[in-house]
């Protein structure tokens, strides 16, 4: 075979008509996914370069990313993917650290994303999931997967329905109390798990500890609140729920790569031209 050429796994033909899941990978990735336990379905294994030409040929159901994979092109895959596909979940796959790609790909409309290394079985079982939620309901998968910032927790919890109700009450709890001192322990009674537990579980459905999540959205809410020209940096701070002006400044530049007078300049003043 070819090395540009698609590997496709078609089912048998006395399967019911789909459309077929794409997966978007690398080279060396390639076998692995061929060897998904997912017969049933019609499984298109792609390289990065690929993409585009896939997307102007056919609708898919699902799409999995696996982002060690050039991950600016799978990035801007993905954007176009959900563009055309708003109601097909996106699934994508990162290897430690990821966390602000992560957050890129939970921005541009990925579903879920698994922290590499990731059990072929699981996956398969997360797929089939996935697929039985959008055969079965496709306008109420659309509104969920284009559910808009900024009520991010809730948006996520949504997206997330298999996760343990203990999280979910975490997320939600996380977005409405986000300018009040949360702490772990806290955040474990909300789950309902002992604080070990707690801190474990949540590393390993988010990829982040609870406190690092917590900054994480302090930061989305400072960007939202930077577009009100008129207050002062210190006042965002203070509105977005940090404690003092330098731990501000630290998270958003970690999170953001500038710093909160950067990004307001560069996004106040495109508008401003336009006017």
């Amino acid at each position: 075979m070819a090395s540009g050429e698609s590997v496709v796994e078609r089912p048998p033909k006395n399967r019911s008509v789909k459309n077929p899941l794409l997966v978007i990978t690398d080279e060396e990735s390639r076998e692995w996914f061929r060897r998904l336990p997912l017969p049933e379905e019609c499984l298109e294994i792609i390289l990065p370069w690929q993409a585009a030409c896939c997307l102007l040929r056919t609708a898919y159901d699902l799409v999995v990313i696996d982002l060690d994979a050039e991950p600016e092109i799978a990035l801007h895959f993905l954007n176009d993917f959900k563009g055309r596909n708003p109601s097909s979940p996106a699934l994508v796959l990162v290897s430690p650290p990821a966390e602000e790609i992560k957050f890129r790909a939970l921005q541009l409309g990925a579903r879920d994303c698994w922290i590499k290394p990731v059990d072929g079985n699981e996956l398969r079982d997360w797929v089939r999931h996935l697929l039985s939620l959008k055969r079965q309901n496709p306008v109420s998968r659309d509104r969920l997967d284009n559910a808009p910032y900024p009520e991010f927790c809730q948006t996520m919890a949504d997206r997330c329905r298999s996760l343990p109700e203990g999280m979910i009450r975490v997320l939600r709890h996380m977005e409405k109390h986000l300018s009040d001192d949360l702490d772990l322990a806290g955040l474990a009674r909300v789950a309902g798990m002992s604080r070990h537990h707690f801190c474990r579980s949540f590393k390993r459905y988010f990829g982040l500890t609870p406190i690092r999540f917590l900054n994480y959205l302090k930061v989305q809410r400072a960007k939202r609140i930077l577009m009100e020209n008129g207050l002062s940096l210190s006042t965002v701070a203070m509105k977005a729920g940090f404690n003092d002006y330098g731990s501000f400044c630290k998270y958003f530049r970690q999170f953001e790569q500038m710093t909160p007078s950067g990004y307001r300049h560069a996004r106040l003043e495109p508008s401003k031209e336009n006017r």
